[in-house]
């Protein structure tokens, strides 16, 4: 019997790829530049009023220059069998964290209220980090008031959300405020490292402005009107010609 020479397979395969030539139309890459950061919470210490914590999200996310999306690694063991190793997928190891920089600016508020005028993002994560490690007295906090949720938004061209990461239980492991230097003009940065529990794919919606749910009723993308104001992408689902928005 002669042996395959590989001739059927490599046409198959070559028209197979031709028929998806046409589909490269249709083919939008993401950019890097395209996101939305967002959290509903930035523990602060001492400070902690409704009005100071909005400040501090404010403040934070509008002056975020480099964020991350995440990366996954198994420890895969093996187990010797004769001549061979079989190998095995084993515990996660990613390293779950996040280096991210932001932007410093000077605080801008006009009124006089005890902490509302400091809310350079140099002084919102100085506050996070206190609430985490009290400096002054050496102090460790509570896990659930020094962690927060942090959601990621990857945007079309169009303003449409087409990707929702969720980082859950975030907490600053380092903060560098950078150099100052007499010869020097730049903008200053702040690098930050960000340490989180799991991070989840939440949602990964199509470019299109139409789409169907598992149960095949026809979903509508909206537009994320205010990051800061909501906490997951919206849908206008259309059921029997009416429009309701829910919560993906």
């Amino acid at each position: 019997m002669a042996r395959d020479s590989g001739e059927a397979p490599l046409k198959t395969a070559y028209h197979r790829f031709n028929g998806l030539n046409t589909e490269f139309k249709n083919l939008e890459p993401k950019k890097d530049n395209r996101f939305i950061l967002y959290t509903q919470d930035i523990p602060t210490h001492g400070l902690a009023t409704p009005e100071n914590v909005e400040r501090s999200i404010y403040s934070l996310l509008l002056s975020v220059d480099t964020f991350k999306r995440p990366s996954y690694t198994n420890s895969a063991y093996s187990i010797d069998h004769f001549n061979e190793k079989l190998f095995f997928a084993g515990k996660d190891s990613s390293s779950k964290e996040i280096s991210c920089t932001f932007w410093d600016y000077i605080g801008t508020n006009e009124t006089t209220t005890l902490g509302v005028n400091n809310t350079s993002p140099a002084a919102v994560l100085y506050r996070w980090y206190m609430v985490m490690h009290d400096l002054d007295y050496g102090s460790i906090g509570y896990q659930k008031y020094y962690t927060t949720d942090f959601y990621l938004y990857v945007l079309a061209p169009n303003g449409f959300v087409v990707e929702t990461w969720k980082y859950y239980q975030c907490f600053p492991t380092s903060v560098d405020f950078g150099d100052v230097k007499y010869g020097g003009s730049a903008n200053m940065k702040i690098n930050v490292t960000l340490k989180y529990s799991k991070a989840r794919l939440i949602s990964e919606n199509a470019i299109n402005n139409e789409t169907k749910d598992k149960s095949g009723t026809k979903v509508k993308e909206a537009y994320l009107d205010s990051a800061f104001q909501n906490t997951t992408f919206l849908k206008v689902n259309t059921v029997g010609g009416k429009e309701s928005l829910d919560s993906n």
